[in-house]
């Protein structure tokens, strides 16, 4: 059995066509269809944290370890607002999370009903996207729905930042069908991010005219292959390389303390450098 609405048997399969399976719920009632409709099928994996600010702490946490998107569902009004230090932190870290708002129906918004907030775009300066799905069921709005589904988890996998679909819902909010709507999944075009030879030689022949040159490291997920080049690179007297605990980086050659380090050349013009590279 799935959820009634053919908007959310639309989501919840493009979510596994893009095989992304890790959600939290922070159940109520509005968002009961999203619920009825991932916890029934068995592809999922779901956990219930009724807090929506550890809810989306611990998916952040969860998608910065598997290096994969995260779902996070709630329901209407200011549970929503609690997913946003989360989704703060997640932003500027760049880890995905897919945040699921279930809403009220538009024509209650600022009418005086319980749990209805202007919730559409309501993490704007912190998020690399935001949706709203329609809320009536037609076929145009049933491919605006495939449409935005995919549009929406593109822009998570190719930004690693979370992104926002707002869900309104009328009532009934509970009746199921067996039979369920599905959609084609579109997927991103793969980018060639090598680097032709001639720009490769433009910034070798860059780098080598300047003599003072400083790379500082902030937060980034372990990696080895830049982890092995930086300590190259730090056997260069005319290279100095700045990390922090949360870069990730290790070397002997590295300084591991950017704020008191560039807090003490400021203004120094034996150690001032030619080159930044942050």
């Amino acid at each position: 059995m799935t959820t009634s609405f053919e908007r959310i048997q639309i989501l919840t399969d493009l979510l596994q066509k893009h095989n992304i399976k890790n959600v939290i719920f922070s159940p109520g009632s509005r968002n009961a269809p999203i619920v009825i409709a991932i916890r029934n099928n068995k592809f999922f994996n779901t956990k219930v944290i009724v807090d929506e600010r550890s809810a989306g702490f611990i998916a952040m946490g969860m998608a910065q370890q598997l290096q994969e998107p995260v779902i996070i569902c709630s329901t209407s009004g200011s549970s929503t607002l609690n997913y946003a230090p989360a989704i703060c932190e997640a932003f500027y870290q760049k880890i995905p999370l897919i945040v699921l708002t279930a809403d009220r129906p538009p024509e209650w918004i600022d009418q005086g009903e319980g749990q209805s907030i202007k919730q559409n775009a309501i993490y704007n300066n912190y998020i690399a996207g935001s949706f709203q799905f329609p809320v009536d069921e037609n076929p145009d709005t049933l491919w605006q729905s495939g449409r935005i589904t995919n549009e929406a988890i593109n822009l998570c996998l190719q930004s690693k930042s979370p992104v926002h679909i707002n869900l309104p819902f009328r009532e009934p909010l509970y009746e199921t069908v067996r039979s369920s709507t599905k959609r084609n999944k579109i997927e991103l075009t793969k980018l060639d991010k090598s680097l032709k030879n001639e720009e490769l030689n433009l910034l070798t022949n860059q780098w080598n005219s300047f003599s003072k040159k400083i790379i500082i490291c902030g937060l980034n997920y372990k990696n080895e292959k830049l982890n092995s080049l930086l300590n190259k690179l730090s056997n260069d007297e005319q290279t100095v390389i700045l990390t922090e605990s949360t870069s990730n980086l290790f070397g002997e050659n590295f300084i591991q303390c950017i704020d008191r380090t560039l807090e003490r050349i400021n203004g120094n013009p034996d150690f001032n450098p030619e080159l930044i590279i942050s």
